[in-house]
């Protein structure tokens, strides 16, 4: 809520649970109790936005005086390759041709050149 950069990084063999962890057992498509850190966060970090846009209406008076603007990018690194994954389909063989770039900018934020970035 504060203009900060965050990332959630899951590691670890094939098979090992990371799907699961981050997505939950629904993959994130309908709320579960068993939701994974995605979903969670997500909800989370909405529910904070609308109740700070409360806060700032209730103090100011006005509708509309508080407005955020939440971006995400999605990204899978395998064998040394950073792949979009809200880009369209990956193909299972994951072409390192398809492949983003890491760069980092002026201001040291990094990012996957040529990825997504949903708002």
């Amino acid at each position: 809520l504060d203009a900060r950069n965050a990332c959630i990084f899951a590691f670890g063999s094939t098979g090992s649970g990371k799907t699961f962890s981050m997505l939950g057992c629904e993959g994130g498509r309908q709320r579960s109790s068993q939701d994974g850190i995605l979903p969670r966060v997500a909800a989370e970090l909405f529910r904070r936005l609308e109740q700070s846009k409360a806060v700032a209406q209730h103090a100011s008076g006005v509708q509309g005086c508080a407005a955020y603007q939440v971006r995400a990018s999605f990204i899978e690194i395998y064998r040394e390759s950073t792949f979009d994954l809200l880009g369209g389909p990956v193909s299972s063989s994951r072409d390192p041709a398809q492949a983003c770039t890491l760069r980092e900018d002026r201001d040291g934020r990094v990012f996957a050149e040529g990825a997504c970035e949903e708002s």
